[in-house]
This record gives structure tokens, sequence and C-alpha cells, in this order.
């Protein structure tokens, strides 16, 4: 679509001359058409400048709904000025009489949506150096229940369940749902279940297709161990370690989120630190694993406690 640079004195009248040099007399032109729409005027003259811009992109009043994605899809604007595009593209569409491609572009929009927030929410994680960030400067020490912050006008408390809770999910990569409670008749991690001796947790497991509910036991390193046995202590605690829901343990990691990028700014690879952020974090900041953290990861895999049953049962599988 060419943009001439002559313009006769009636668009230069309607559109003025700025923005025919900007988007051709072509894209001006066919904005226009939303009026032929029943909708607000506040709204139209908000779409048209939209419309203006992807059709000049486009190089064509006419393109195709994928063409029109693409455009707005790898333009630089922010992801609420290319939903309006979207949503202004679409009332175009409509409005040039071709329904048709306006729930196309729709379509296309909703699904590249989807998978984004899909891939960003698979990947988002905290790396070791924002975890040390909360251990040393946000929650409390295992001698202590709870942590004051303010910071402003702002008050903030923290407490060894906050510590526990993020510890238990970084290092075992349990979901939250495997030691907190769905319902409140549910199972959820029990003191019984932490074997201090040989660094082991037995995590609640739903293998009801196969053999039912199950313990399953995973070697953790003793910073967990530690925190706790900090936390039962602290609590005095009988039996169940985190006796509420997921939606409670869902709810306090929210504060814990708030309170890291109210300190740190948001964290590098996640928008916010939430149960499924954090138990996807050790595997996913591979750089940032300790030695004992891999040695702790062959042994879950080898199934054994310590280095002299890995290499043992390393040897009988090569005889």
């Amino acid at each position: 679509m060419s943009s001439l640079t002559d313009y006769d004195s009636e668009a230069i009248d309607k559109f003025s001359k700025r923005m025919l040099d900007n988007y051709g007399r072509q894209a001006c032109e066919a904005a226009e058409e939303i009026h032929e729409l029943s909708m607000p005027d506040s709204t139209i003259n908000t779409y048209k400048p939209q419309i203006r811009q992807v059709l000049h992109e486009c190089g064509d009043t006419h393109p195709d709904p994928q063409r029109t994605w693409d455009v707005i899809l790898n333009s630089d604007k922010s992801s609420s000025t290319k939903t309006m595009m979207v949503s202004a593209m679409a009332k175009y569409y409509e409005a040039i009489s071709e329904p048709e491609q306006t729930a196309e572009l729709r379509d296309l929009s909703k699904s590249s949506d989807t998978k984004s927030q899909t891939e960003n929410k698979e990947s988002d994680y905290i790396t070791r150096d924002e975890l040390d960030n909360l251990l040393e400067h946000i929650l409390p020490e295992n001698d202590t229940k709870t942590k004051t912050l303010s910071f402003r006008n702002k008050k903030w408390v923290t407490t060894l369940q906050h510590k526990a809770l993020i510890l238990m999910l970084y290092h075992t990569t349990c979901d939250v749902g495997e030691i907190c409670k769905q319902s409140k008749n549910d199972e959820c991690l029990k003191i019984k279940d932490i074997e201090q001796e040989s660094n082991q947790i037995r995590i609640y497991k739903d293998n009801s297709d196969v053999t039912g509910y199950k313990r399953k036991p995973v070697v953790v390193p003793q910073e967990l161990i530690d925190a706790l046995t900090g936390y039962v202590d602290m609590y005095t605690m009988d039996e169940e370690i985190f006796d509420f829901t997921v939606r409670t343990a869902q709810n306090r990691l929210s504060d814990i989120s708030e309170l890291y990028e109210y300190v740190f700014g948001e964290p590098e690879n996640a928008e916010k630190i939430t149960p499924s952020v954090i138990s996807r974090s050790k595997s996913r900041s591979s750089s940032d694993k300790t030695q004992e953290d891999k040695l702790t990861e062959i042994y879950n895999l080898l199934e054994v406690q310590s280095h002299d049953e890995a290499v043992a049962k390393i040897q009988n599988n090569l005889n």
C-alpha cells in the first residue's frame, strides 16, 4: 500500500498532513469505516489510531487475519495495547463486512495468549540467590518464631511457618497439595514423616490408580531438616506440620511474594513467588545447585541414603 506525499486540501483538512505522512491516505480512509458500526464515539476514537497503524504496517487495507496478528504480535507495544489493537481490528473486519475474519483474528489471539501464559507459567522460577534473599533478609532464623519488617508506613510479619513451607517446596520439588491439605479432612505432612538421622522426608503421594495413597521417601539437605525441626519445636505441634489447606498456603506465599517485590523488586525469572514457582525452582536453576543438592538428587534417583549405599548399588548393577 503506497503512501503518497502529495495530498489534496480535502484529505489534509480531514486527517492532517502529519497523520497522512505517518500512515498513508489509504489506511487513514479505511479506518473511517469503523464509523459504520453502532459504537460510542469514545470507543471509535480509541480504535481508529490502532486500525491506521496496523493497516499501514500490513501494507493492505484488507489484510488476512494471520498477517494482522503477526503485525500486532511483533509490535513493540505493551500487552494491553496489543489487546486493544486486536479489538480494534476485529471491529474493522466487522465494519467492512468480513465477520469470518473477526472470528479468526480473535481465535489467533486467544490461542497465542493461552500458549504464552502456559509457557510463562511453566518456566517461572526463583534462583538460589533469590531464595537466599528470602532466608537472610525476610524470613526468621530457626530459633525465632517471627520476624517483623517495616518499610516506610508498611509492616510485615513473617514466620517460621513461611520458612518451613518455602524450603519444603524448594528442596523436595513436591506439589503444595502433597504436603498441605486439599480439604479439611485430607492428609498433610506429619512429624513422623521426618527422619532426621537419614535426612529423609516421606512425601504423601496420591497413587490411587495403582497402589493407593503412599508415602514416598525423599532425601533432603540439612537446611530443610533444621528449618522443619525449628518450626515444629517453636510451635509445639503434636502431629501435623502443615495443618492447613492448599488455598491457605497459596495466600501465605502471596504475602511473601508481595514483600519480596517491595524489598528487592520482581524476581528475575518469575512474576510472582507461588508454591508452583518455588517447587520447580531447584531443577530449573541447575547452575545454582550446591554440592549437597547434587548428591541429594543422586541419592533420590538411586533410592539410597548415603554415599556407601550409592556405590554399592552401582557396583551391584554393574556385576
